[in-house]
């Protein structure tokens, strides 16, 4: 609210449109250069990072809506609150990996393994689960499953 209160002062100070514009413009890359700054100081993870080169699991708040991932390999990860959101998920290895509140409405989760993965409050809407593993995992509900283990 200052920042828009200091700019229509300096832009009503200025009588010509030249200036306006030239204002205007450092107003512009004031705000992207602060926007540069927030992704250039986002903390990594801590803890196991995936050797994939995956950035979008390498930050908080873990983001990789629409990321295609198929065949990557999560296991073990701690992914509380992750969001995957519409992703391709298809024959990743969830294995005992936390899952906690993660979104994954709408992913494809074909042929993808949860074995004894934490799926505590996870979203599983709109997914396509078909052939998907989840042997001696913790449910969203946060029932145990004890089915698809002969595999």
């Amino acid at each position: 609210m200052l920042l828009g209160q200091a700019t229509y002062g300096v832009l009503n100070l200025l009588k010509t449109r030249r200036r306006k514009v030239l204002v205007a413009v450092f107003i512009v890359l004031l705000v992207a250069g602060a926007a540069l700054v927030y992704v250039a100081t986002r903390k990594p993870q801590q803890g196991r990072t995936t050797t994939l080169g995956i950035s979008c699991l390498d930050y908080k708040p873990i983001d990789c809506a629409y990321a295609n991932l198929q065949g990557a390999n999560l296991a073990t990860l701690e992914l509380p609150g992750a969001n995957f959101t519409g992703a391709n998920l298809k024959n990743v290895d969830f294995t005992q990996a936390n899952l906690e509140n993660a979104t994954f409405a709408h992913a494809n989760l074909a042929n993808t393994n949860f074995s004894q993965a934490d799926l505590t409050g996870a979203n599983l809407n709109g997914t396509n689960y078909n052939e998907a593993i989840f042997c001696d995992t913790i449910m969203p509900d946060g029932a145990a499953n004890e089915v698809d283990c002969s595999q």
